[in-house]
């Protein structure tokens, strides 16, 4: 009994077929809570005047506010971005300031 012949059913495909969805007993409910509408997000350095308010910044957290502004000292003009996050965490930066963010990809 070396060799053992296949009969094969009549109906029933020669092959497996792969399931496009799973069998009701083993779904499982899904809540969408974007609606389909998500952004693709990476973390990514962008300069400080990049930021916008939903991104993300290590030691700050969600960032709520994005200030910028120009102050003149003397002969030179610096232009601070006041960060803000959701716990009250308040962080300026030189608009040329590079910083690691949570950001939409954004093109």
């Amino acid at each position: 009994m070396s060799h053992i012949e296949r009969i094969p059913v009549p109906g029933t495909p020669s092959h497996p077929q792969v399931r496009r969805k799973m069998p009701d007993p083993f779904q499982r409910p899904v809540i969408d809570l974007d609606g389909g509408r998500a952004v693709k997000r990476s973390w990514r350095t962008v300069l400080a005047c990049d930021l916008k308010a939903g991104d993300t910044v290590p030691g700050i957290g969600l960032i709520t506010s994005v200030v910028e502004s120009v102050v003149k000292t003397g002969e030179r003009y610096e232009w601070p971005v006041t960060v803000e996050g959701g716990v009250g965490i308040r962080r300026v930066f030189k608009g040329s300031d590079q910083v690691l963010a949570f950001v939409p990809e954004r093109s």
